[in-house]
């Protein structure tokens, strides 16, 4: 019975130090990171490990270490997946207007990525958008504009011009 009891407090304290150590190597991966793609794509690994594991033995998990490592981390890379889409666009963006929308949908995500690597790479593409946008038209040509209201025309087939 004893030496039950002393295998189940060793698997306890080998599951202990690799949760830690997960922990520290996403703490360490969002830190250091800055090629966005491998720190959503090994990030999300960790955090799923994490999940499962917090499953399995709920006691390793302090609420310090769920809301200040996990939920945080989670935040982040959530974050970091938005900027992924976002520069996914930035081809199309062919206006000021869509400059100024896409630099302010960006900014929030530096806020959140505060402190970790990719945030230079985040303000890195506003500077680069900031530049990029002098040399783009104002707004696209619209059939009617009055005051600040912009309207996309579209050809109509039920319409004979």
């Amino acid at each position: 019975m004893f030496l039950v009891l002393q295998n189940a407090a060793a698997d306890t304290l080998e599951l202990m130090i690799q949760i830690h150590e997960t922990i520290n190597e996403l703490t360490g991966l969002l830190k250091n990171e800055t090629g966005e793609r491998h720190l959503l794509d090994h990030g999300t690994k960790l955090i799923e490990s994490l999940r499962k594991a917090w499953k399995v033995q709920k006691n390793e998990f302090s609420q310090d270490i769920i809301n200040n490592s996990l939920q945080k981390s989670a935040s982040q890379l959530e974050a970091i997946s938005e900027f992924i889409e976002e520069e996914e666009d930035f081809g199309y963006i062919d206006t000021q207007d869509d400059a100024d929308e896409t630099i302010g949908r960006l900014y929030p995500l530096i806020e959140l990525t505060e402190g970790l690597a990719v945030a230079g790479r985040i303000n890195k593409e506003i500077r680069e958008l900031v530049e990029r946008k002098s040399s783009l038209p104002p707004r696209r040509n619209n059939c009617n504009n009055w005051g600040q209201i912009q309207i996309k025309c579209y050809p109509s087939p039920l319409i004979n011009p």
